[in-house]
């Protein structure tokens, strides 16, 4: 995947923005491929579902129709070429994690890796932050911190850490400040996914909009 310099946990800082600014909860998986491999594996499948690959406003088809909704039958996705790192796809889907599955579908059969991201803010009742590093076979990095049944946060971590992960902060003596939405804005953009950028919803070219039914 596409990497950039070091951004420092201080530089991510996005309070003031829309996306972190005002979003309790945001999930999103990249896959290191074009949208041009996502369009012809999903054309080649088998599943109960219905394909639109066109131009599409994503922040508004994403904000205005799926965000924070639930499935209900019908699970919705974008898959489209972010503008400031057309080499990668993003996936948004509406349900939390709704979409793992078939993002591992797809790593598994183009022999590529897809990172999954989740993020919360601390004022949520159900508390996640978490990535995920599937390799196209198996899942060979997670990194957890979550809200358990007793009310306290837990930190969980499979694997061996990867190049982009500060370790030190999984030292820290509070586990919300272990893995939290700051850590993981900072992890993305080291990913080549500039979560505080304005044209995070830009696509560049023609996106997928998927309906999975059943």
């Amino acid at each position: 995947m596409e990497t950039k310099k070091n951004k420092t946990t201080e530089e991510a800082q996005v309070e003031n923005l829309r996306l972190m600014g005002e979003l309790d909860s945001f999930s999103f998986a990249i896959i290191d491929c074009s949208i041009v491999k996502v369009k012809e594996y999903l054309e080649n499948q088998n599943y109960d579902y219905r394909i639109t690959y066109e131009n599409i406003d994503i922040e508004k088809k994403y904000f205005d129709t799926m965000y924070l909704q639930p499935i209900k039958g019908t699970a919705k996705g974008l898959f489209y070429n972010p503008d400031i790192a057309s080499n990668l796809t993003i996936v948004l889907g509406n349900g939390r994690g709704s979409w793992g599955t078939l993002c591992n579908n797809i790593s598994a059969n183009l022999l590529v890796n897809n990172i999954q991201i989740t993020i919360n803010n601390e004022n949520l009742d159900n508390i996640i932050n978490q990535i995920v590093i599937y390799d196209g076979k198996e899942i060979t990095r997670a990194v957890q911190g979550l809200l358990g049944d007793d009310d306290k946060m837990e930190f969980v971590q499979n694997g061996v850490p990867v190049w982009f992960e500060n370790i030190d902060y999984y030292k820290k003596r509070k586990i919300i400040d272990r893995i939290n939405k700051t850590i993981l804005i900072e992890y993305a953009y080291k990913l080549g996914i500039d979560l505080t950028s304005n044209d995070l919803f830009k696509a560049k070219g023609k996106s997928l909009y998927v309906e999975l039914y059943g």
